[in-house]
């Protein structure tokens, strides 16, 4: 409730007639949204974004958010929830949260790979259960594999996430251990976590061979302007296009040399694996 009447505070009466408006209508059948990413890719910032646009209401990574829950009731660390959690559960609680909370918005919601694997299930599976609520708008997020690796391992080294657009960031550097890359509530090996992007990509385009995905990477739509990927998803619904305000900035906006300690050490590592493009093309 308190996050509803900030927004309302925020962005006025439109957004107050949009709410009212919203709630006054069945959920939807069809016209919903899931955005697919392994994470670090901007896509608190792009969800963000949209959940500004009248017609949507963004729940960011609903699975997510049950999950936290659970590990904060049980005082737990959510990667302890391996294995608790099963297809029907993460599939109940999207529905849940659209009955609750969309209205008659579009609803959208994230996931990412390492998601999949805590509710046991496939990928296929998964978007299988969710066109039957609805969904049929579907958008892959891409980020440079290494700057992903490396802005992960800068947020947990920071207990950090996220920043404000515009907050200052600190150029302090971090050594990074070639076997304790970050993903999932884990750690796990670098080349590991980069297999893990890549098995999860390949997942997402065998499952949806047969349906448009929009493809949208970090580099190429929101690094520079982020409105475009905004816009860019708008035009695929089929909506009017808004002007979202910009309220998140970039955590890791240096070049990896400037931070990452062992620098060298990780270069090295990579150029010498199947991942050699994302270190030359991490900058």
């Amino acid at each position: 409730m308190k996050a509803r009447l900030d927004h309302i505070r925020k962005f006025g009466p439109r957004a107050l007639r949009a709410r009212v408006k919203a709630l006054l209508r069945a959920p939807r059948k069809s016209g919903n949204i899931l955005i697919l990413h392994n994470g670090r890719s901007g896509s608190t910032l792009l969800g963000d974004m949209l959940d500004q646009h009248e017609d949507i209401f963004w729940d960011g990574e609903t699975f997510e958010k049950l999950v936290h829950r659970k590990a904060k009731a049980d005082g737990i660390h959510v990667g302890d929830l391996y294995g608790h959690y099963s297809l029907d559960d993460g599939v109940t609680e999207v529905e849940r949260r659209m009955r609750q909370r969309a209205g008659g918005r579009i609803f959208g919601t994230e996931i990412q790979d390492y998601h999949i694997e805590m509710m046991g299930t496939t990928v296929p599976e998964y978007i299988e259960r969710l066109k039957s609520l609805g969904f049929d708008t579907f958008v892959f997020l891409d980020r440079n594999y290494m700057r992903k690796v490396v802005s992960g391992l800068v947020a947990v080294e920071r207990k950090s996430f996220h920043v404000a657009n515009k907050e200052a960031v600190t150029r302090d550097k971090i050594k990074i251990d070639p076997q304790r890359g970050y993903i999932g509530h884990r750690f796990t090996s670098i080349l590991e976590t980069l297999d893990q992007y890549k098995r999860f990509k390949a997942d997402m385009e065998s499952a949806l061979a047969d349906d448009p995905v929009l493809y949208l990477t970090y580099e190429e739509h929101l690094r520079d302007d982020p409105r475009v990927a905004s816009t860019l998803i708008c035009e695929f619904m089929g909506l009017q296009p808004h002007t979202p305000q910009i309220k998140y900035g970039k955590t890791t906006a240096f070049p990896l040399q400037d931070i990452v300690e062992n620098y060298d050490e990780l270069t090295e590592l990579i150029l010498n694996s199947p991942y050699a493009d994302h270190m030359r093309e991490a900058y």
